[in-house]
């Protein structure tokens, strides 16, 4: 990936936008206080859903 080129950078945005909507979306739903697993296991999830 050559990052001056500004179409990689824009696609390399887009991915880490949705990772982190993605993260957020958890964070929300299952909420704070557990154990590592539970979030691994639905953010796997989560980007299942969204492809």
């Amino acid at each position: 990936m050559n990052l001056n080129d500004p179409s990689s950078q824009m696609a390399s945005d887009k991915r880490t936008e949705a990772i982190l909507n993605c993260a957020f979306e958890v964070i929300n739903t299952i909420g704070h206080g557990l154990l590592e697993k539970p979030y691994e296991n639905a953010l796997c999830v989560e980007f299942g859903l969204r492809g």
